[in-house]
């Protein structure tokens, strides 16, 4: 990876970070958190035959009821973000490692302004 890339990947990342920290705690619950929190606080409480909607792998509703034994829907959230930004970087090591760098960066930057 070019010093030059990972510059910008940084800041790519630093711009998602804050797109996405934004309000954090004002902002109600969306269409993906209501659903997640739900299937979570089901998974430990009736256990995984009970989950309707997996619209995640299970592993990620385990993870969330993990997060909600501390009984805050702002570490769920916090949680969420930085599994986006995961999602970004990783999204930038495949494509930079099939295609280009260039290519990387761009589509970084696209997933990083996507709703």
């Amino acid at each position: 990876m070019q010093l030059k890339y990972k510059k910008i990947l940084l800041i790519i990342l630093i711009f998602a970070l804050t797109l996405r920290l934004i309000h954090l705690n004002d902002k109600a619950f969306g269409t993906d958190e209501k659903p997640s929190i739900n299937n979570s606080r089901v998974l430990l409480n009736e256990g995984l035959s009970k989950v309707k909607d997996f619209g995640n792998p299970p592993g990620f509703y385990f993870l969330g009821g993990i997060i909600l034994l501390a009984n805050s829907v702002l570490l769920f959230k916090l949680v969420m973000v930085l599994l986006g930004l995961l999602t970004i970087f990783l999204t930038y090591y495949l494509v930079a490692k099939i295609l280009d760098e260039k290519t990387a960066i761009i589509t970084s930057f696209l997933l990083t302004i996507n709703p």
